[in-house]
C-alpha cells in the first residue's frame, strides 16, 4: 500500500530482520493518499453548504435537532485532524527530531496559532460591514467589548490539543518486545483498543463531564435586551429546569451566557429557522444568541479527534492492509451503532449541542468514508501509481 507509515519504506521500519535497525531520515515523498482525498471530499462539501446552502435547505444546517450533509463537516474535519496527529509523532519519534517536550511545545504553539487564526476569522477582526438600528458601515478591527470567542478553529485547536497531551503523557500498556520486533503480531481490534485503555478514559471523560454539566445543571429564567429602531426591546425565557435538550433551556447556553456573556456570542442562532420561530409571533428565546460552538459543547470534540488517533493508529500498528480495513469497518460500525441507540432511547441528533448520538453517528461516517477511500487509493494498488500522486497533490493543495 502507498502509506507514509507502511512497513516498507523508512517510517514504517519495524526491525524486520534483514533491514537496518537504524531509520532513514530521508522523508518519503509520498503521502497517505487516502486521507489526503477524505480532506478534500470534505472541504468541497463545506464549499458547497456554504455556497448553496441557503438554497437549499436540505444541505444546510438543521435548524436544530437532526442531520444535513453541512452538519458532517466539523467531525470529519476533527477526524482528520486526529489521523495526522498520530502519523505525525510517529515521523517525530522516529527520526528523533525531538523529545516530548518538544513536541509538547510544537502541539502548544499550533494550538494557539490555530485559535489565533479563528479568533481573526471568526472574532470581528475581518473587514466586514455592521449594521445598526438606522445606518450601515465599514468596520475592521478587534473589538474587545463585543468579538467573538468561540469558533470551529478555537474548538478545532481545543481537542487538538487535548488530545496532543493525552497522546504524549498518558502511559500506554504496548509489550516491549525490543528491536527485532518491537510490535509483535498485528494486534486484534479489542486487543489494540485496550492496549490504550487509560489513552480512552482520558478522552471519554470529557464526554461524561459534559452528560453530567447537560443532565445536572440548572437552567434559571433569563432576560435579553437586544437594541431596535424604537428602543432596546427585552425578551423573557422561563426555564428553571435541568436535563433539558431543547434550544431554549439547555445548559450549554446557559454556560455560554454566563462565562461568555451575550457580546462574546455568535448572534444568529441556527434555531431561528426553525418553524417555531417563523411565525407571526414567535417564541422570545427565537430571538437570543445561542453559539454553536461553545464551551460545554466543545467538551463533546475531544472524542471525535481521539477516535481519528485511532484510525492513524491502526494505520501504524497493523501491517496487512486486510486486517487494517477490519478495524476500521469494526471501529465505525460500533461507532455508528452507538449514535443509533442513543438517538433512538435518549437524545436526537444535534449539532448545536454536540449531542452524544450526533458525536458517535458522525464518527462512523467518517470512519466509513476514510475506509471507502483506503480501499480505493491505498490498498493492493488498485489505482495507478501516478494518479495517486496527483489527486494527493491536488487534495493536499486544495
Amino acid at each position: 500500500p502507498l502509506l507514509a507509515i507502511n512497513e516498507h519504506d523508512s517510517l514504517g521500519s519495524r526491525g524486520v530482520p534483514g533491514e537496518a535497525k537504524r531509520p532513514d531520515r530521508r522523508l518519503p515523498k509520498l503521502r497517505l493518499t487516502s486521507l489526503d482525498a477524505f480532506r478534500g471530499l470534505t472541504i468541497a462539501i463545506m464549499i458547497l453548504v456554504d455556497d448553496a446552502g441557503s438554497a437549499y435547505p436540505i444541505i444546510d444546517h438543521v435548524p436544530w435537532n437532526g442531520i444535513h450533509l453541512a452538519d458532517f463537516v466539523m467531525p470529519f474535519f476533527l477526524f482528520i485532524v486526529g489521523a495526522a496527529v498520530t502519523l505525525s509523532f510517529r515521523k517525530f519519534s522516529i527520526l528523533k527530531l525531538g523529545d516530548r517536550g518538544d513536541l509538547t511545545q510544537k502541539a502548544i504553539w499550533r494550538s494557539v496559532k490555530l485559535f489565533m487564526w479563528g479568533i481573526f476569522l471568526q472574532g470581528s477582526m475581518m473587514p466586514r460591514m455592521k449594521y445598526d438600528v438606522t445606518d450601515a458601515y465599514l468596520v475592521a478591527g478587534l473589538n474587545l467589548a463585543s468579538f467573538r470567542v468561540p469558533g470551529i478553529l478555537q474548538r478545532i485547536a481545543f481537542a487538538y490539543l487535548v488530545c496532543c497531551l493525552i497522546e504524549l503523557y498518558i502511559p500506554h500498556s504496548v509489550p516491549n518486545r525490543g528491536d527485532e520486533d518491537a510490535y509483535g503480531p498485528d494486534p486484534g481490534v479489542v486487543e489494540l483498543l485496550s492496549q490504550y485503555r487509560l489513552h480512552w478514559m482520558a478522552c471519554m471523560s470529557f464526554l461524561i463531564a459534559y452528560i453530567a454539566i447537560m443532565v445536572r445543571t440548572y437552567v434559571p429564567s433569563y432576560q435579553y435586551t437586544k437594541a431596535s429602531i424604537t428602543g432596546p426591546v427585552t425578551y423573557s425565557v422561563d426555564c428553571n429546569i435541568r436535563g433539558s435538550f431543547g434550544p431554549e433551556c439547555n445548559a450549554c447556553g446557559y454556560w455560554d451566557r454566563t462565562v461568555l456573556t451575550y457580546s462574546h456570542m455568535y448572534n444568529t442562532p441556527t434555531y431561528a429557522g426553525l418553524s417555531a420561530c417563523r411565525t407571526t409571533l414567535p417564541p422570545q428565546w427565537c430571538s437570543v444568541p445561542f453559539d454553536p460552538e461553545g464551551i460545554v459543547a466543545s467538551l463533546g470534540t475531544v472524542p471525535v479527534v481521539y477516535i481519528g488517533i485511532h484510525y492513524g493508529r491502526i494505520l501504524t500498528r497493523v501491517r496487512s492492509s486486510s486486517a487494517r480495513i477490519g478495524h476500521f469497518l469494526c471501529i465505525a460500525s460500533l461507532n455508528t451503532a452507538i449514535g443509533l441507540v442513543l438517538k433512538v432511547l435518549w437524545v436526537d441528533f444535534n449539532k448545536n449541542i454536540w449531542s452524544p448520538s450526533y458525536l458517535f453517528f458522525t464518527c462512523g461516517c467518517a470512519g466509513f468514508v476514510f475506509t471507502f477511500y483506503y480501499i480505493v487509493y491505498d490498498h493492493d494498488g488498485m489505482m495507478p501509481e501516478e494518479i495517486k500522486r496527483q489527486f494527493a497533490s491536488w487534495s493536499y493543495t486544495m
